[in-house]
């Protein structure tokens, strides 16, 4: 429960402050883009303003009374500028303006004329000068037929700070038709387009720019690279504190579940021997039984074999502790392979048909080879696998193979069994020094899951390697490969 709990606690932490940066992230990531918007909206602004500058013309007469009076025209919505009280006159009107220009300019003349005591005169020529910048120009035209506006806004835009790629487009308010779109080269996106924010009616209100920039969001990542690779680099070692400090509680729980395992079996182990022997004195002590020379014998007998077990199991954990300290000492000696492994397979035999089962026996490619290693320790190692072939085998009798052979100076040992298999779980964790594979209440295979440890531990020394494959139900395979070793 208390262990359930720690994780479920932890977990909401990391998850907690994962989320505090994703949000912290985000709120840079907008403020950024505000920025970026800022700045862009004061370039659309100033391409605005510019247009009106060069759509309209003001006279720049030398006389200090020279005044500029602007008014708008209902159909075109072009600037007129009037300028009165001057001296200075032009002598050549323009006479390129055209009709239509020169009839609305000099009806606008005629309302100021009404409203004003100046002299006709002193308009004529100004009008035509004033009256607008581009004489060629029919009213109707659009913004983007006049002038460069792409070429314009990029300038705005860097006057601004904004040196991103952008796509433009002028959308004409009445016919609602797109009238010029930006870059030309390329297909316009018009309803991502349509949908920016970053969007100004400009001069008469006749036509809008919108604008939006495709790589805002690559160059918006950029400007927060910093915090984007501190972040992560937070993230991640929050996320691997965790995930050692699980790795961590979730071994300690499992070793606390394998030593109390441990001592019950090593109780079991040492108590059983113990009782027996225990037995076999009181009964000896028996004027009956000492009277008869073969009770006396049976019982002895007894007692060997149960010292003889607990010895066993004695040397067992002994041999585990001096593993664990490295002080298992080898002893390396020319041995001839087959006769151990005939007298190994020999033993085992006797169990397993005991049992009903059957050993498969391939060791001829073994025969009269003779092998650098530690015979005492390699025996002990193929005892320890053909004994947990037999215990493991289940209901059904045990098959096993032993099979031993010589491959480009490797000695290839493989035992075989079609017991109960080992699961995908415990797999990883055979080799661990007291694992054993839970197997709920049943406690009938016993043992002080100190066997594959051993194994494992004696092979490395060998200089070799150990691994399984096995399938629940289907039984296991143990893999052995020795290297020679040069005397």
């Amino acid at each position: 429960m208390k262990f359930g709990l720690v994780l479920a606690l932890m977990g909401i932490s990391t998850l907690a402050l994962m989320g505090v940066q994703v949000y912290w992230l985000k709120e840079q990531y907008q403020q950024q883009q505000h920025a970026l918007y800022r700045d862009a909206q004061k370039g659309i602004g100033a391409l605005n303003q510019e247009l009106n500058r060069r759509n309209s013309f003001v006279s720049q007469l030398q006389d200090q009374n020279t005044y500029d009076f602007q008014t708008w025209s209902a159909d075109s919505s072009r600037l007129f500028i009037f300028a009165s009280n001057v001296s200075d006159q032009l002598p050549h009107p323009d006479t390129t303006l055209q009709l239509k220009r020169k009839k609305e300019a000099q009806a606008l003349a005629d309302q100021v004329l009404q409203s004003t005591s100046t002299a006709p005169g002193i308009f004529e020529t100004i009008l035509l000068r004033s009256v607008q910048q581009c004489s060629t120009c029919e009213p109707d035209q659009s913004l983007g037929d006049r002038y460069p506006i792409d070429q314009l806004l990029a300038e705005k835009l860097k006057e601004e700070g904004v040196h991103l790629p952008f796509v433009a487009g002028l959308y004409q308010q009445g016919t609602s038709v797109w009238k010029h779109l930006y870059p030309t080269s390329s297909a316009v996106d018009t309803m991502r387009l349509a949908a920016s924010p970053l969007n100004l009616l400009l001069m008469g209100q006749e036509e809008a720019l919108y604008v939006y920039f495709p790589g805002q969001r690559v160059w918006i990542f950029k400007q927060l690279w910093l915090q984007l690779l501190v972040s992560v680099l937070l993230v991640m070692i929050i996320f691997g504190s965790f995930y050692y400090a699980w790795r961590i509680i979730n071994r300690q729980k499992k070793l606390s579940e394998m030593k109390n395992d441990f001592i019950n079996n090593m109780t079991h182990e040492f108590k059983t021997p113990i009782a027996t022997i225990a037995f076999a004195v009181a009964n000896i002590n028996n004027e009956q039984i000492i009277a008869d020379p073969d009770l006396v014998r049976q019982f002895t007998g007894i007692i060997k074999n149960e010292n003889q077990r607990l010895n066993s199991q004695v040397e067992k954990v002994m041999n585990a502790a001096l593993t664990d300290e490295k002080a298992l000492a080898l002893n390396w000696e020319a041995t001839a392979l087959y006769p151990l492994f005939s007298t190994l397979a020999a033993a085992a035999k006797l169990r397993i048909e005991e049992n009903g089962g059957h050993l498969q026996l391939e060791i001829n490619d073994i025969k009269g080879v003779t092998w650098l290693t530690d015979p005492f320790h390699l025996a002990n190692v193929i005892n320890n696998l053909l004994d947990n072939a037999i215990k493991y085998a289940g209901a059904a009798p045990p098959n096993v193979l032993l099979k031993a052979t010589c491959q480009q100076e490797e000695l290839h040992i493989a035992i075989k069994d079609s017991g109960i298999g080992i699961s995908k779980e415990d797999l990883p964790m055979v080799f661990d020094k007291f694992y054993r594979a839970p197997t709920g209440d049943l406690h009938n295979v016993k043992g002080f899951g100190l066997g594959l440890s051993y194994v494992e531990e004696i092979i490395r020394r060998l200089g070799g390697s150990v691994n399984v494959k096995s399938v629940l139900g289907k039984g296991s395979v143990f893999s052995v490969v020795v290297p020679q070793k040069q005397a």
